[in-house]
């Protein structure tokens, strides 16, 4: 963006300053350098760097266990991991496994329509919802039609869990290596040494 921004003053020059037609080819090259420039030469080595920093710290830290879905979603992690999945732009996996755990809870059958309804609104409306899951139209389609069917089983959503989870694994393997859950980490550590666990 910073970049782009530095094509405001050439383009200025360019457009509104009278100038020899040698100077506006010479004008033009620069904003198109520009362009290619902040479109392509910069984002590529952000990217090729931020992978290598990655790689470093998944070999560095092997010896951390491999972590899952049950894991996260823990009370000790879950808030840690909903902020990761915030940076990420990808809150609505996490926050789909949330309602439905919410929902597998429920006992009473209006308790269970209302917050079924909200989880259909929020997920499962493809092109329509805030937060959309990813996973087969078909799948959302199928667990809309239970709903409207009145069919609240308890396992209602286990085809679009799977796939969530799916989704979920992705995330999880970059918030493990991820500079938010190490520093959690070592402060936790650091905060037990310092009890005398």
């Amino acid at each position: 963006m910073l970049c782009t921004v530095s094509m405001i003053i050439p383009t200025a020059i360019w457009a509104f300053v009278p100038m020899p037609r040698l100077f506006y080819a010479f004008m033009t090259e620069i904003i198109e350098f520009l362009g290619v420039f902040s479109a392509g030469m910069i984002s590529l080595p952000v990217t090729i760097i931020m992978d290598l920093i990655f790689q470093y710290r998944k070999k560095n830290f092997s010896q951390i266990e491999v972590i899952d879905v049950s894991y996260v979603m823990s009370p000790r992690f879950i808030d840690l991991f909903i902020k990761h999945c915030e940076s990420e732009w990808s809150v609505e996996n996490i926050e789909f496994k949330l309602d439905v755990k919410k929902y597998k809870s429920l006992t009473s059958s209006s308790e269970r329509e209302k917050l079924v309804k909200i989880i259909e609104d929020k997920f499962l409306i493809p092109n329509v919802s805030e937060l959309e899951i990813n996973a087969p139209s078909g799948l959302m389609i199928e667990a809309s039609k239970k709903i409207e069917c009145g069919l609240l089983e308890d396992g209602l959503f286990d085809s679009l869990e799977k796939v969530v989870d799916a989704n979920l694994s992705d995330v999880i393997g970059r918030f493990q290596f991820s500079t938010m859950y190490l520093k959690f980490l070592k402060d936790e550590e650091n905060h037990q040494k310092d009890l005398g666990l």
